[in-house]
């Protein structure tokens, strides 16, 4: 066999062979989840039917196009716009979605102003349904406890972005920032729900509410939840509605007069732990209509004198 080589061409028994970079794409572990997203979940319908930010008929890009390309820059790493346009810029990108050119960030940008209120909900309802779509799929043991885990975090923003104030914020104090909410399924390691809230928002507030939409995200069936929380989730709001959901929960407690409790209870050992000791007890802040079962642990710890 005689091989001639001259750079990308490469001639192998008198047939000319030509090689290109042209369609090379570091994307292609992309086209496997755009197809469960598109084919399997219907996300480009659901989005036509379901989501309305009143564009015109003759739009360039629709809606499903802009939406998808920001969820495979996601799964990529990349947090902004600019990031997002290079990723439409790729041929295999383009192929999957449908596009005829790339999508540059101003449109990207522009699409995202049109959110109100009301399409934000849209939005939301959509991912629920996609969310409900996929536990259909699993199979669940009704044996089993599912634990749903409720946090919120802080994440500092550099300039004046809409929505963000000044609040609590442990990395650099008087920095604007936003508190989002988020509750996460711990037996397929998702986030089912969240709720994106200003810098200045307290971590319980409406967490209530929060809580009866994560309820109606979760997978349905004859299912017992437990909710964990922190301290910042102890209020009558969040427990009240835990347990008109039939749920079961799990808080820390953030109590003034704490210690005063503690010294009046019976504490027991924890055989083979002799060194750390607990007591159960029911207590009835106030504002409650009726006292909650307690559970304290007491650890026994060596104090060396200086």
């Amino acid at each position: 066999m005689n091989r001639r080589y001259n750079k990308n061409r490469v001639k192998i028994n008198n047939i000319h062979v030509e090689f290109s970079d042209n369609n090379l794409t570091n994307y292609a572990g992309i086209v496997p989840i755009s197809d469960f997203l598109m084919k399997k979940l219907g996300f480009a319908q659901r989005i036509k039917s379901g989501l309305s930010l009143q564009m015109g008929s003759n739009v360039t890009f629709q809606d499903y196009q802009i939406f998808s390309a920001i969820i495979y820059g996601y799964l990529c790493d990349y947090k902004r716009l600019a990031h997002f346009e290079e990723l439409s810029k790729d041929r295999i990108i383009q192929k999957i979605i449908g596009l005829k050119k790339h999508l540059d960030e101003n449109t990207l940008g522009n699409r995202l102003k049109k959110f109100s209120f009301k399409t934000a909900n849209q939005f939301s309802e959509i991912c629920r349904r996609l969310g409900n779509i996929v536990h259909r799929q699993y199979s669940f043991s009704e044996d089993t406890i599912k634990i749903v885990d409720l946090d919120s975090t802080v994440k500092g923003v550099y300039g004046n972005q809409e929505g963000a104030k000044k609040g609590f914020n442990p990395k650099k104090r008087g920095q604007k920032s936003y508190h989002p909410l988020m509750a996460f399924l711990t037996s397929t390691k998702e986030c089912v729900h969240s709720w994106f809230r200003p810098g200045d928002t307290y971590t319980g507030n409406g967490v209530a509410e929060f809580m009866k939409e994560c309820r109606e995200r979760l997978p349905k069936g004859d299912f017992k939840y437990l909710f964990r929380a922190d301290s910042g989730f102890f209020s009558d709001g969040f427990l009240s509605e835990a347990e008109r959901l039939n749920s079961m929960y799990l808080v820390k407690v953030k109590l003034k007069n704490l210690r005063e409790l503690l010294v009046k209870q019976q504490w027991e050992t924890i055989p083979g732990l002799p060194n750390i000791s607990y007591c159960e007890f029911y207590h009835q802040c106030n504002g409650w209509l009726k006292g909650r079962k307690f559970v304290c642990i007491r650890t026994l710890k060596d104090v060396i004198s200086v």
